[in-house]
């Protein structure tokens, strides 16, 4: 018996065997579904995914065995992960390689196998999916090309389980760095409201009370620090309605498009800047009143 060698790129592949997180996983159906395909295809009382980590080849799917896993030195599937295609041994009792093996002589008693390669999209042999008989025999070509085509569905589907995983981890911590983000804006709302208030309430004493005593452009520059108030004030506003909108539904209002824009450029701009179409469109939006002064100001500086 020959055991089966080391590939070349084994450390890359364990790795890679690693990231897909399949090793000792439960039975899934999608995985059966194949082995049985491939055991009707190629007339086999046996068929397995069978994947290779240090130590062992471990069955993902199985059919007609038992047994979860055998080890890596008495393994068929250690030598065809060595191979570019598909690996056939017709008897393995005449095959130097086989003919004293455990599996051999032993139950299963493997004395027909085939074992096609499953590659990561880098080319990086995991395991194979094989077909197993207890008498010599071979495959047509079509069925070997069916047993490559079901190898390849194998990595599709491990393939779509692992995107599956990471984007629900990334879910995950994307949900976390929100409510982080969510507890920063309400405290930092809540901690700058007071002192704007304070701010407001002393302009407007300052403004009724003293109103005479300015000239225009000191009145003119309260007026300005007033507004800028008012801005920093629905800010806070903002960002608070942004902490609530974990707990309340979001409240969307139907505007005119052209009327919304005609309104906010009426009020911040003494005289147009420049004409533009407004084309008549209504929308359903949340805040629009806030999409429209943003709209503008992102567009030309509001004096």
């Amino acid at each position: 018996m020959l055991a089966p060698e080391v590939h070349p790129r084994e450390e890359e592949r364990l790795d890679a065997l690693l990231k897909y997180t399949i090793l000792d996983s439960l039975p899934e159906p999608e995985y059966d579904n194949l082995t049985r395909i491939a055991s009707l295809i190629c007339g086999t009382p046996i068929a397995l995914i069978s994947l290779i980590d240090d130590q062992r080849q471990w069955f993902k799917s199985k059919m007609g065995l038992c047994v979860p896993e055998t080890h890596r030195d008495i393994s068929f599937c250690g030598h065809a992960i060595h191979q570019e295609e598909i690996m056939v041994v017709r008897d393995a009792r005449k095959d130097i390689r086989f003919h004293d093996n455990p599996l051999t002589k032993q139950e299963p008693n493997v004395v027909f196998y085939a074992g096609a390669p499953i590659r990561t999209p880098d080319g990086l042999p995991l395991g194979t999916l094989c077909v197993i008989d207890n008498k010599p025999r071979d495959l047509s070509d079509s069925q070997k090309k069916a047993l490559q085509d079901l190898a390849k569905q194998v990595m599709i589907l491990m393939e779509f389980r692992r995107v599956i995983r990471v984007l629900f981890e990334q879910n995950i911590h994307i949900l976390k760095l929100n409510e982080q983000l969510n507890e920063f804006a309400h405290s930092f709302a809540h901690e700058l409201k007071t002192p704007v208030r304070n701010i407001q309430t002393m302009l407007d004493w300052l403004v009724s009370d003293y109103k005479k005593s300015f000239n225009g452009p000191a009145m003119s520059q309260l007026n300005s620090m007033q507004e800028n108030l008012e801005y920093l004030d629905e800010i806070t506003d903002g960002m608070l309605l942004y902490h609530n909108c974990g707990t309340m539904p979001l409240e969307f209002e139907e505007f005119e498009l052209s009327i919304l824009l005609d309104q906010v450029e009426a009020e911040f701009l003494q005289e147009p800047a420049f004409d533009f179409k407004k084309t008549a469109c209504k929308k359903r939006c949340f805040m629009p009143r806030k999409l429209g002064e943003s709209f503008l100001s992102n567009c030309f500086k509001i004096p």
